[in-house]
């Protein structure tokens, strides 16, 4: 791992940094992963039912 650590929302740190996976840490213990994939799946299920998030 690195020891240089980036902090940000997911998909921005993702966009601006060519990131693939983010890991979910909880107290300094990883509780899962976020990739590309599941945020695209989420966006395309958000399109099909008509809910848009807002930020």
């Amino acid at each position: 791992m690195t020891t240089h650590v980036i902090s940000a929302p997911p998909v921005d740190l993702m966009m601006q940094h060519r990131i693939n996976n983010v890991p979910i840490v909880d107290r300094e213990r990883v509780v899962g992963i976020i990739t590309r994939t599941d945020l695209l799946l989420v966006l395309i299920r958000h399109a099909e039912t008509g809910n848009h998030a807002t930020r």
